[in-house]
């Protein structure tokens, strides 16, 4: 009998799975990052790896790690206009600071708008440094930092990148209690650490995802399908495991479909764990 209602397998893009698997190193090295301060390594990280492989994932964990630590964290996606976007997300809350700061977004290249008065595209970075610096100085005060996310960083305007980088550069020189970790496809490498104007961006750390071990992959069934009430081994747990290649994405899509048909069909997968795996087989088939 199932202990629970809900499929603890997620797969959406995206979605933090219930149990993640194969990426203690990676979670390790931000870890110590946030332990050893301005200047660690692991405070500016880039990360690469396929689609599915779970970049975006990584990236809530992150988020979630920081926040658990009291520190503040900004999540963006990139895509046209997010180095304004960041700026709106900096905006200070009412009575924190002593000025105003609002940015609008202008449909022309040349910028926008800050607090009435006009800015060109070329003084946004200077504007980020600003907006960062000032909501490093409440933020230091509590002695925590902010997180700044960037997903599909492959896909990001130069322009954006470049004012993001020149802020996120100075504060670090600074000592300012700052990270930063852009994430994207293998491509996001030769796009942006090629380019001369963001050499900054190559003293990241690189974190390079890949498949999950198989070993891991099968334990972490055993143990998902276990606090479900399914026992899931032998020949059953060998094809479902080798069935997801250690992918990421397929992890989650075969436990997925395995436990949804479980819950629908509690007698037979009673007589397939006595009785044989071609359960599985024909499951893993359609």
């Amino acid at each position: 009998m199932l202990n629970t209602t809900t499929n603890p397998f997620k797969p959406s893009a995206g979605h933090l799975p219930p149990v993640l698997i194969g990426r203690d190193l990676v979670l390790d090295d931000f870890r110590e990052g946030l332990d050893n301060g301005s200047g660690a390594p692991g405070r500016l990280m880039r990360i690469t790896g396929a689609r599915g492989i779970g970049k975006t994932v990584i990236l809530t964990e992150f988020r979630n790690i920081a926040e658990r630590r009291g520190w503040q964290t900004i999540s963006e996606t990139a895509s046209a206009g997010m180095a304004q976007r960041l700026l709106s997300r900096l905006q200070p809350q009412k009575g924190s600071f002593s000025f105003s700061f609002e940015p609008s977004v202008s449909i022309s290249n040349v910028g926008g708008s800050l607090g009435g008065v006009h800015y060109e595209r070329a003084s946004i970075p200077l504007t980020l440094r600003e907006a960062m610096s000032a909501r490093l100085d409440t933020l230091e005060k509590r002695n925590v930092g902010l997180l700044v996310t960037i997903d599909e960083a492959q896909a990001a305007d130069r322009a954006d990148m470049v004012a993001i980088a020149t802020a996120v550069q100075h504060l670090i020189s600074e000592d300012r209690n700052l990270s930063l970790v852009f994430a994207g496809l293998p491509s996001m490498s030769s796009k942006w650490l090629n380019d001369n104007v963001m050499t900054f961006l190559r003293r990241a750390q690189p974190e390079r995802l890949g498949d999950i071990p198989l070993g891991e992959v099968s334990n972490a069934f055993v143990d998902t399908f276990h606090s479900s009430g399914i026992i899931l081994k032998g020949e059953p747990l060998r094809i479902a495991t080798q069935a997801t290649a250690g992918y990421p994405f397929m992890i989650q899509l075969v436990g997925y479909h395995i436990w949804r048909v479980v819950r629908r069909n509690h007698d037979l997968w009673r007589y397939c764990c006595f009785c044989g795996w071609w359960f599985v087989v024909e499951l893993l088939r359609q």
